[in-house]
């Protein structure tokens, strides 16, 4: 990729990454890591195209008309979006819980939709992508990819990680995701969240990962039973909704 078209996209990733907080000049040059010059520079160019906004001079960046434009039409993966949103607000209806959709595109992890539960205490997902591949729907995506795309994204991670602490070497995760391959549904507790992930088909092919996560605390007895009983349901009837033939 071009360094100027690369340099551009993290400038506008990073004012996003604040939703609608103005961002200065300096904050955005120290998180994306260029000189304020060149940081300056750019993000003038940006503003005359109208894909970020200035708030006033000497004051903070955001998200310009340009961006809000080019996003009106529909959602990225729309059949998918479609398809998952009715039966992920009936899961959080049910039980309470917060449930995604993520996908994966260009070694990105991205959500592509979710709904959040009602209890009193929620965890929130993260806004549109991560760039770790390994927390549960990244592992569950990660599973299902073919042998040649998965061996050249495993080189690129870093072992031990912290969203997987259990494996230590590339051959140990090799074995987890056969594992995970088989068994289908990823249910990692930890002290504090409890998390899950199951693969969305179309057809044979795993097109996506269906994921929720809730406080330990809560994951026991009835309540248990309920979330994974509907986690499984919200899987099934995403994927045969998916497998059937669209209407042209």
């Amino acid at each position: 990729m071009i360094q100027s078209v690369r340099r551009a996209l993290s400038l506008m990733e990073c004012v996003a990454s604040h939703h609608e907080r103005p961002v200065r000049l300096g904050e955005i040059a120290q998180e994306v890591g260029l000189n304020a010059a060149t940081c300056a520079h750019l993000l003038a160019t940006l503003v005359e195209a109208d894909y970020l906004e200035q708030v006033a001079p000497r004051k903070g960046y955001v998200l310009g008309p340009m961006i809000h434009h080019l996003a009106r039409s529909s959602p990225y993966r729309e059949r998918l979006v479609r398809i998952a949103e009715p039966l992920l607000r009936r899961f959080a209806a049910t039980t309470g819980e917060t449930a995604l959709v993520a996908g994966l595109h260009n070694r990105h992890r991205f959500i592509l939709t979710f709904s959040e539960g009602n209890q009193d205490i929620q965890i929130s997902p993260d806004l549109f992508f991560r760039e770790d591949l390994l927390c549960p729907t990244g592992r569950q995506l990660l599973a299902h990819l073919p042998e040649s795309e998965l061996e050249s994204l495993l080189a690129e991670q870093k072992l031990p990680n912290s969203e997987w602490p259990e494996v230590s070497s590339l051959e140990e995760v090799r074995r987890e995701l056969a594992r995970i391959r088989e068994e289908e549904m990823i249910l990692v507790s930890r002290p504090e969240v409890t998390s899950f992930a199951l693969p969305l088909y179309e057809g044979p092919k795993v097109v996506a990962a269906l994921g929720a996560f809730l406080p330990t605390a809560r994951f026991t007895g009835r309540h248990r039973r309920q979330v994974l009983t509907e986690l499984r349901r919200t899987a099934r009837s995403i994927s045969e909704h998916l497998s059937r033939p669209t209407v042209t």
